[in-house]
């Protein structure tokens, strides 16, 4: 009988970051694991809130067409199917401090009797007067092998368990295709914005003397996320597959970004970036792969925005600060731990 290995992480949603790390850890299993029958569980546990969100911020069309593309490309299979293997992560689906969502016994194995692997979750910020309930505890003791994305998650996860076997590990969509692009992916310009709030941050940004230089870069484009005011005039990038908005991040000359996963492409392919600091996203990038590729000098405060300078801009917009072989190295790694955790031949 086929072996079922069923993915416990955040689907569903309207935004490219969670599609790209659920699709890199399904390609992931499923190369380590070709024996199995490898599927994402399809349960969303934040609808209600994301719609709102994105009915707000004029994002529906995105998020109905973000809907076709999980259900035409990531196999899923019931929330609570039978699996010999379930893997949880990644994404934040260990958050205690989120808005969008509540902690959900769920993603800590409450009830389920299979064989637990965690990768990369991440508690995202974390105060440091955390008090762990009961059934979180208790649920990772349960788990086989944990592996977590940020050191703080790892800290917490240790203290709480007292477990020491717990690994740092690179975010899944590390091992989508598609990050394996070659160094001299043609830049043919163009200026990329991932960001919750593109015009404010742009805006600021042009504001500086060193946004003079981003003049001659090329359009403007707006992925993800786009000014209310430009909603129909950016409409086309919003219908830009997750796995293709990688492709143009590797043609863009330089990123502007708030996200996560708006970082994590911009070091998949090598493209210069400057990321707006928000205390979540640096607890979220303290990690191997975060030391290699983002020097604090690549986030500033939108109040910081207006005091770049010429030599700054020059800066940013090199490859400065961003260790493609060391990154490399820590995908690896990550992808070893995963094959001996799922327990995969010559791993």
């Amino acid at each position: 009988m086929t072996p079922h290995i069923q993915i416990r992480s955040f689907v569903l949603g309207g935004n490219h970051g969670q599609f790209l790390q659920a699709a890199g850890l399904l390609d992931a299993v499923s190369e380590l694991r070709p024996d199995a029958r490898v599927t994402q569980a399809g349960t969303h546990n934040h609808l209600g809130r994301e719609l709102k969100v994105q009915a707000r911020m004029l994002l529906l069309p995105k998020f109905l067409y973000m809907q076709w593309l999980w259900r035409r490309q990531i196999p899923m299979s019931a929330k609570n199917e039978a699996a010999a293997i379930r893997v949880y992560g990644s994404d934040q689906v260990w958050s205690f401090t989120n808005p969008a969502f509540d902690a959900d016994p769920y993603f800590f194995g409450q009830g389920d009797d299979a064989e637990k692997v965690a990768y990369a979750p991440s508690m995202g910020y974390v105060p440091d007067d955390f008090q762990a309930p009961d059934w979180m505890v208790e649920g990772l003791q349960r788990f086989k092998a944990i592996s977590v994305r940020d050191e703080g998650t790892k800290a917490v996860i240790e203290r709480v368990t007292g477990r020491d076997d717990i690994t740092l590990v690179s975010d899944p969509a590390f091992f989508l295709k598609e990050a394996r692009l070659p160094d001299e992916a043609t830049r043919d310009g163009g200026l990329a914005i991932y960001c919750t709030k593109p015009r404010l941050l742009l805006e600021q940004v042009m504001a500086s003397a060193g946004g003079k230089m981003l003049d001659g870069v090329g359009p403007v484009r707006c992925y993800g996320y786009a000014p209310k005011r430009q909603a129909l005039q950016q409409l086309p990038q919003q219908f830009v597959s997750p796995r293709a908005l990688v492709r143009h991040y590797a043609k863009a000359r330089f990123v502007l970004t708030s996200t996560f996963h708006g970082v994590v492409m911009a070091l998949m392919t090598g493209t210069p970036y400057l990321a707006l600091h928000s205390p979540n996203l640096e607890a979220r990038l303290q990690s191997p792969v975060g030391r290699a590729g983002v020097p604090p000098w690549r986030m500033r405060r939108m109040e910081e925005m207006k005091d770049i300078s010429a030599a700054d801009m020059e800066r940013l917009m090199s490859p400065e600060g961003i260790d493609r072989a060391a990154i490399t190295r820590e995908v690896e790694a990550s992808r070893a731990w995963l094959g001996r955790a799922l327990g995969a031949t010559g791993e």
